[in-house]
């Protein structure tokens, strides 16, 4: 009895179990796997996430992370397909929406060449129960001349590329409801957007709460790596509008917040190494996704970063408003936009709006030469492992300069985390530390705890343990960028015997001004020590509201603020690279002019020699050829006068050509060793702009002095020898006064003890042979004159004797 009652009780408990079985199946059913696909060639990527369509059963006025990831698949796979044809470009948005089961998909703008007036959108609805849901897809990758519009601001209250791009993607919204009979039933819209994409779907949220075409809690509009879009007051207030940004992609920073832009909706930023003393922690499961679905590292370029943000620093600084950007940078960004594809072109129309149409933005380019130089500079340092590593030498300028707006680093950081709160950072405030003169710094969290450290042991520079916060050489000064969202102290030890100072830059992510508090320039005792308490700041604070104190054992100084700081210092306007880059550009433009100068020389000397030949040839079919002087007694023929000398110095000048010609080899195979163990691509380019124009110099320098004392020895009575030697000597001697100014420079002095003798000995033998040339071919004109005379006066006797004899 008791058996059967347990074998009835089984079947019972199975059947229970088969019932939720199958109530469970349909529940995840509903649940689907989408995939983002964006990238090109062998390196598509193909990202999974969760998409359900229950997520539309919130109301759009909460935020949902699932929803997040969906949305940002969404916004990826909108991108343009490369390498395909433009009717093709919208194959991945499409794989999307077939695999998330909306209908009816309409394709605008992707088969069209992207110009400043396009926008590519994606559209298709799906019925769910008592509502429809309808998603759009803006572009955000693949857009080419599309990008022209992010920098027609404008002086209005919104951004004007992006507004005008928004009504264009609302009137699609519009017509493709009435054309399906949707406008009278309950819709909900789900936009998403990358990048300008982005701008375009804050900017349309707005407009479909503004025209009422879809309730705040059936709108469900998520942005990622979003620009400022308007100015409008009460932008934050607009529900159901979410924006991801990262903390330091420059992209989200324009236009800039000190200009008075913002985004609608709320904005989420991710977390950085120089706002988050976890990061260490924040980033190891972004950087495994990374890796497993790209198969590459994550890697941020600190130095990189930097230099982008000064770089925008000095915009803001240089242009004050939307009034002046539109009137003075707006038509040079267009410009170069125009001529992106050439290099020549847009230098030379960078270098004419600087210096002819807007002379006011001098500044901006002496600041934006000082940071690619100073950066160029620490690129080697970095390669030469005097510092941790930033700059990639295998990734190309633009990767290392917007890593941070690429796209599969924010899908690995909106994928990692489950919830808003874990992924998006909690504050967004940081400081800078810029010093020098201290050989020793240490940095220690609030637990005693050396986060960061930096000495000079025996000429080497030590660092201290690994991690995010790593100290950089910036110009003539060491920068390190701290978290301020705990207290912070820092211990310096003097050098002493040299100026030092310490600057203290309070900075928030998104905004490009700092305020920045700074001792002055120091005069420590070597060894003196110094403490400075960095406390935890919360908030952006006050300008000039913080006080820091350089505490000392015996004496301290306080750091004051500098309310009218620039964006760069004097000790990165003036550094050690700047002056050497400038001093290196200076040279290789100065010889660029005078190989110009040689080439219309050589075109010159070309039409001279076949203008010679052609008159030699006519001569010849007259039956009159030139005659040749003997070389016997006429090589040195003491009744001419100034032959011996000018022969002597032609001799002269040979030599130090020969010697400088000489000098020229031995330093080219001194470089071709040097390069051959040249790893690092900055390093090669630095030593390329460092030998190349040197070189130049010394063969342009060499080879007319050759020539010129060549012609001078090999003058035997013929005036165009004499003639041909001075246009090669006068060359020569423009050449060896441009050698001679570089010689002096310290960079170039130790090069040759040859060209240190050299060098001045042909520019005076040059100058002694052109006056024995003068005097040679002067004296010549007026021995032909005189013959030419004598010759026509006994023509005349010979003529007046036939004519008498004929009458």
């Amino acid at each position: 009895m008791r058996y059967r009652r347990c074998i009835y009780q089984m079947k019972r408990t199975g059947a229970v179990l088969l019932a939720l079985l199958l109530l469970l199946l349909p529940l995840q059913s509903l649940a689907l796997e989408g995939y983002a696909r964006f990238g090109k060639g062998s390196n598509a990527i193909v990202w999974p996430f969760q998409y359900e369509d229950s997520y539309f059963d919130t109301p759009g006025t909460s935020y949902q992370h699932a929803l997040a990831q969906a949305s940002l698949g969404m916004a990826l796979s909108a991108f343009r397909k490369a390498d395909v044809p433009l009717e093709e470009s919208h194959g991945d948005i499409k794989t999307f929406f077939e695999e998330l089961g909306f209908e009816q998909p309409l394709f605008s703008h992707y088969h069209l060449q992207p110009s400043i007036s396009t926008i590519a959108t994606a559209m298709a609805h799906k019925k769910l129960g008592a509502y429809t849901l309808l998603a759009v897809a803006v572009s955000g990758g693949g857009y080419k001349d599309e990008w022209k519009s992010n920098f027609s601001i404008g002086d209005s209250a919104h951004h004007i590329g992006f507004d005008s791009a928004a009504q264009q993607v609302l009137q699609r919204v519009s017509a493709y409801l009435s054309q399906h009979r949707l406008l009278n039933h309950r819709v909900k819209i789900w936009v998403s957007g990358y990048s300008r994409a982005a701008a375009t779907s804050n900017r349309l949220g707005a407009l479909l709460q503004d025209e009422r075409l879809v309730r705040p809690e059936d709108l469900y509009v998520y942005t990622f790596a979003t620009p400022n879009v308007t100015k409008q007051e009460d932008a934050p207030s607009y529900q159901s509008i979410y924006n991801i940004v990262g903390a330091f992609d420059p992209v989200p920073m324009v236009p800039f917040a000190d200009w008075g832009f913002t985004r609608y909706g709320q904005t989420f930023v991710l977390p950085a190494p120089q706002i988050n003393s976890d990061y260490v922690k924040r980033v190891a499961p972004v950087a495994l996704l990374h890796l497993r679905y790209t198969g590459t590292p994550y890697w941020s370029n600190l130095s990189g970063i930097s230099a982008v943000g000064k770089l925008l620093s000095s915009l803001s600084e240089s242009v004050r408003d939307t009034q002046e950007y539109t009137e003075k940078l707006q038509p040079l960004l267009m410009d170069l936009w125009a001529k992106r594809n050439s290099r020549l072109g847009m230098l030379t129309t960078f270098i004419s709006h600087f210096t002819l149409k807007e002379e006011s933005l001098s500044g901006v380019l002496r600041n934006f030469f000082s940071i690619i130089s100073n950066s160029l500079g620490e690129s080697m340092l970095q390669g030469e492992g005097a510092f941790a590593p930033q700059w990639q030498e295998d990734k190309s300028l633009r990767d290392n300069l917007a890593r941070e707006h690429f796209p599969e680093g924010y899908m690995a950081w909106v994928s990692a985390y489950s919830t808003l709160e874990e992924m998006r950072t909690p504050t967004l405030v940081y400081r800078q530390l810029a010093l020098d003169g201290f050989d020793k710094v240490e940095v220690r969290d609030e637990e005693g705890n050396i986060v960061a450290s930096l000495g000079f042991e025996e000429g080497e520079i030590v660092h201290g343990p690994e991690g995010s916060l790593t100290f950089t050489q910036v110009g003539n000064e060491l920068e390190l960028n701290l978290p301020a969202d705990q207290d912070m102290r820092v211990s310096l030890r003097a050098m002493g015997g040299v100026l030092a100072f310490l600057r203290v830059k309070e900075g928030q992510a998104g905004y490009t001004r700092m305020q920045v508090y700074e001792t002055g320039d120091l005069t420590p005792r070597e060894g003196e020590t110094f403490q400075l308490t960095l406390p935890r700041l919360t908030g952006q604070a006050e300008a000039g509201a913080s006080v820091y104190q350089l505490a000392g054992t015996q004496r301290g100084f306080a750091l004051t603020h500098q309310p009218n700081a620039q964006a760069l210092s004097a000790q990165e306007m003036n550094s050690t690279f700047t002056s050497m880059f400038t001093q290196n550009l200076a040279t290789g433009i100065a010889v660029m002019l005078l190989v110009f100068i040689l080439l219309l020389f050589t075109i010159l000397l070309s039409v001279r020699g076949l203008r010679r030949s052609m008159y030699k040839r006519r001569l010849r079919k007259c039956g009159t050829p030139l005659a040749r002087a003997p070389l016997r007694g006429n090589f040195l023929n003491r009744k001419q006068p100034f032959k011996i000398p000018v022969k002597l110095f032609g001799l002269l000048v040979f030599g130090t050509g020969l010697a400088i010609a000489v000098a020229a080899v031995r330093v080219g195979l001194s470089w071709v060793r040097e390069i051959q163990f040249i790893q690092q691509r900055t390093m090669f380019l630095f030593s390329l702009m460092y030998y190349v124009p040197f070189l130049v110099l010394l063969v342009c320098c060499a080879f007319p002095a050759i020539y010129a004392g060549g012609y001078a020895l090999l003058w035997l009575s013929d005036l165009y020898m004499l003639r041909t030697s001075r246009l090669h000597a006068r060359i020569g001697f423009l050449f060896s006064l441009g050698l001679g100014a570089v010689m002096t420079l310290p960079s170039y002095g130790y090069f040759s003890r040859i060209l240190l003798y050299a060098v001045p000995l042909q520019i005076l033998f040059l100058l002694l042979l052109l006056s024995m040339l003068r005097r040679a071919i002067k004296r010549n004109r007026k021995l032909d004159q005189a013959a030419e005379k004598t010759e026509n006066s006994h023509n005349n006797e010979a003529e007046n004797q036939a004519i008498v004899l004929d009458k």
